[in-house]
Protein backbone atom coordinates (compact mmCIF):
# COMPACT_ATOMS: atom_id res chain seq x y z
CA UNK A 1 0.00 0.00 0.00
CA UNK A 2 2.94 1.99 0.75
CA UNK A 3 4.53 1.35 -2.23
CA UNK A 4 1.23 2.59 -4.53
CA UNK A 5 1.17 6.14 -2.41
CA UNK A 6 4.68 6.86 -3.26
CA UNK A 7 4.45 5.94 -6.76
CA UNK A 8 1.06 8.31 -6.63
CA UNK A 9 3.10 11.03 -5.28
CA UNK A 10 5.86 11.48 -7.72
CA UNK A 11 3.42 10.68 -10.52
CA UNK A 12 1.60 13.97 -9.44
CA UNK A 13 4.48 16.39 -8.90
CA UNK A 14 6.13 15.17 -12.77
CA UNK A 15 3.01 16.33 -13.81
CA UNK A 16 2.94 19.27 -11.77
CA UNK A 17 6.40 20.34 -12.48
CA UNK A 18 5.48 19.64 -15.94
CA UNK A 19 2.05 21.80 -15.92
CA UNK A 20 4.53 24.79 -14.81
CA UNK A 21 7.50 24.11 -17.20
CA UNK A 22 4.30 24.32 -20.21
CA UNK A 23 2.94 27.11 -18.81
CA UNK A 24 5.79 29.06 -18.15
CA UNK A 25 6.93 28.43 -21.72
CA UNK A 26 3.85 29.32 -23.12
CA UNK A 27 3.04 32.57 -21.07
CA UNK A 28 6.99 33.97 -21.75
CA UNK A 29 6.07 33.49 -25.43
CA UNK A 30 3.25 35.97 -24.88
CA UNK A 31 4.91 38.13 -23.16
CA UNK A 32 7.63 38.49 -26.00
CA UNK A 33 5.36 39.01 -28.71
CA UNK A 34 3.29 41.98 -27.10
CA UNK A 35 5.99 43.82 -25.68
CA UNK A 36 7.46 44.12 -29.08
CA UNK A 37 5.09 47.61 -29.58
CA UNK A 38 6.08 49.11 -26.54
CA UNK A 39 9.71 48.25 -26.82
CA UNK A 40 11.87 51.83 -26.38
CA UNK A 41 13.30 51.02 -29.14
CA UNK A 42 10.64 52.69 -31.35
CA UNK A 43 10.30 56.45 -32.13
CA UNK A 44 7.11 57.82 -32.06
CA UNK A 45 7.17 59.83 -35.46
CA UNK A 46 4.99 62.27 -37.30
CA UNK A 47 5.91 62.43 -41.18
CA UNK A 48 6.24 66.31 -42.36
CA UNK A 49 7.23 65.57 -46.11
CA UNK A 50 8.62 62.64 -48.63
CA UNK A 51 10.83 63.25 -50.76
CA UNK A 52 12.52 61.11 -53.63
CA UNK A 53 16.25 61.22 -55.28
CA UNK A 54 17.31 58.65 -57.68
CA UNK A 55 16.24 55.11 -56.02
CA UNK A 56 16.01 56.58 -52.61
CA UNK A 57 12.80 58.33 -50.82
CA UNK A 58 13.76 60.27 -47.92
CA UNK A 59 10.92 60.30 -45.45
CA UNK A 60 10.82 63.72 -43.34
CA UNK A 61 9.65 63.15 -39.92
CA UNK A 62 9.38 65.17 -36.10
CA UNK A 63 9.56 63.11 -32.46
CA UNK A 64 5.80 63.48 -31.25
CA UNK A 65 7.76 63.28 -28.02
CA UNK A 66 11.09 65.27 -28.31
CA UNK A 67 10.39 67.38 -31.73
CA UNK A 68 13.68 65.75 -33.16
CA UNK A 69 14.27 65.93 -36.83
CA UNK A 70 14.18 62.50 -38.61
CA UNK A 71 15.45 62.48 -42.06
CA UNK A 72 14.87 58.66 -42.87
CA UNK A 73 16.25 56.80 -45.85
CA UNK A 74 14.50 54.10 -47.75
CA UNK A 75 15.33 52.48 -50.48
CA UNK A 76 13.02 52.26 -53.50
CA UNK A 77 10.75 48.95 -53.34
CA UNK A 78 11.22 46.81 -56.65
CA UNK A 79 8.23 46.52 -58.38
CA UNK A 80 6.27 43.57 -58.12
CA UNK A 81 4.46 41.99 -60.94
CA UNK A 82 2.15 39.11 -59.56
CA UNK A 83 -0.93 39.90 -58.50
CA UNK A 84 -0.26 37.11 -55.53
CA UNK A 85 2.82 39.25 -54.25
CA UNK A 86 0.48 42.31 -54.79
CA UNK A 87 -2.32 41.21 -52.44
CA UNK A 88 -0.06 39.67 -49.82
CA UNK A 89 1.57 43.66 -49.79
CA UNK A 90 -1.91 45.13 -49.38
CA UNK A 91 -2.39 43.02 -46.37
CA UNK A 92 1.45 42.76 -44.40
CA UNK A 93 2.23 46.71 -45.30
CA UNK A 94 0.99 50.36 -44.65
CA UNK A 95 1.49 53.17 -46.78
CA UNK A 96 3.46 55.85 -45.40
CA UNK A 97 1.62 58.89 -45.94
CA UNK A 98 2.10 62.39 -44.85
CA UNK A 99 0.71 63.74 -41.71
CA UNK A 100 0.92 60.65 -40.61
CA UNK A 101 2.27 59.26 -37.36
CA UNK A 102 4.30 55.79 -36.82
CA UNK A 103 6.36 53.54 -34.67
CA UNK A 104 9.63 53.07 -36.37
CA UNK A 105 12.63 50.98 -35.06
CA UNK A 106 15.45 54.12 -36.15
CA UNK A 107 19.23 53.22 -36.56
CA UNK A 108 21.33 56.93 -36.77
CA UNK A 109 23.76 56.57 -39.76
CA UNK A 110 24.79 60.66 -39.64
CA UNK A 111 26.99 60.24 -35.99
CA UNK A 112 30.42 61.96 -37.48
CA UNK A 113 33.72 59.88 -37.29
CA UNK A 114 35.84 60.39 -34.07
CA UNK A 115 39.01 62.42 -35.89
CA UNK A 116 35.94 64.60 -37.36
CA UNK A 117 34.38 65.50 -34.13
CA UNK A 118 36.90 68.66 -33.62
CA UNK A 119 34.91 71.88 -33.69
CA UNK A 120 31.33 72.80 -33.46
CA UNK A 121 28.79 69.77 -33.81
CA UNK A 122 26.61 72.21 -36.57
CA UNK A 123 29.65 72.63 -38.21
CA UNK A 124 30.10 68.81 -39.84
CA UNK A 125 28.84 67.89 -42.94
CA UNK A 126 27.53 64.66 -42.49
CA UNK A 127 27.05 62.41 -45.30
CA UNK A 128 26.98 58.99 -46.69
CA UNK A 129 27.48 57.67 -49.68
CA UNK A 130 24.81 54.71 -50.80
CA UNK A 131 24.56 52.50 -53.91
CA UNK A 132 25.65 53.22 -56.86
CA UNK A 133 27.29 56.86 -55.73
CA UNK A 134 24.37 58.80 -53.77
CA UNK A 135 25.76 60.95 -51.71
CA UNK A 136 23.33 62.14 -48.87
CA UNK A 137 23.63 64.41 -46.65
CA UNK A 138 21.83 65.83 -42.92
CA UNK A 139 19.95 69.09 -43.43
CA UNK A 140 19.51 71.66 -40.37
CA UNK A 141 17.46 70.49 -38.02
CA UNK A 142 17.35 66.44 -39.69
CA UNK A 143 20.16 64.15 -39.05
CA UNK A 144 19.95 61.00 -41.08
CA UNK A 145 18.77 57.56 -40.12
CA UNK A 146 17.35 54.28 -41.69
CA UNK A 147 15.07 52.01 -40.29
CA UNK A 148 14.06 48.08 -40.85
CA UNK A 149 10.56 48.70 -40.52
CA UNK A 150 10.57 50.79 -44.05
CA UNK A 151 10.08 49.14 -47.02
CA UNK A 152 10.14 51.98 -50.20
CA UNK A 153 6.94 54.01 -48.82
CA UNK A 154 5.46 51.11 -46.66
CA UNK A 155 5.86 50.64 -43.21
CA UNK A 156 6.32 46.85 -42.94
CA UNK A 157 3.78 45.22 -39.91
Amino acid sequence: MEKNWTINFKRNISVFILTLIFYSCVHTSAITSTSDKNDLAFTECKIIKIDRFENYYFIYAKGTKDGRGYKIISAMAPSITSYKQINKRKKDYRKIEVDGIYRLRLTWVSEPKEEDKKGNYMEFQRCIIRFPTVKICTETGFELYESTDISGLEVIR
